[in-house]
């Protein structure tokens, strides 16, 4: 089935299949191959022989049955970094602390977190945040 589709799309073509009975025709309509309409519909009737039962299902619940493999809880990645950033702008003024350093040891903590730019994107954000400055514009030697 490739990549994975959104949940609104997913449950279009399980409509336009119970329209069309046909998979070809629910691949041409819904512009995906044959297989993905296949594999979603093997899924969905794995779950109900009848595909107004699942299409009946709240979201979460279709998604459990649609991708049972990714039914693990999803930790929200921006809290977990939030949480840590104060601590890595400390850490950063230390002698040979790095970025690359800190990120390395937040992919050990959380192998699922945020990958490397984003990483550094937002790191950068609080730092830049928090590393207030004021710009004063002067002409030089004008005050003398």
């Amino acid at each position: 089935m490739g990549k994975h589709k959104r949940m609104d799309q997913i449950i279009k073509i399980l409509q336009t299949y119970q329209l069309t009975r046909s998979i070809k025709g629910t691949a041409r309509q819904c512009r995906l191959s044959k297989n993905s309409v296949r594999g979603y519909l093997r899924l969905a009737r794995a779950h109900h022989a009848d595909l107004a039962v699942v299409l009946a299902l709240p979201t979460e619940q279709l998604r459990g049955v649609l991708y049972p493999d990714q039914l693990r809880p999803t930790l929200d990645r921006r809290a977990v970094f939030d949480a840590q950033v104060d601590d890595w702008i400390k850490e950063l003024a230390r002698i040979g602390v790095t970025k690359q350093l800190l990120y390395e040891e937040y992919k050990r903590q959380h192998p699922d977190g945020f990958g490397s730019t984003q990483f550094y994107l937002y790191l950068g954000r609080e730092i830049g945040r928090r590393d207030l400055t004021l710009v004063l514009s002067h002409v030089p030697g004008q005050k003398l």
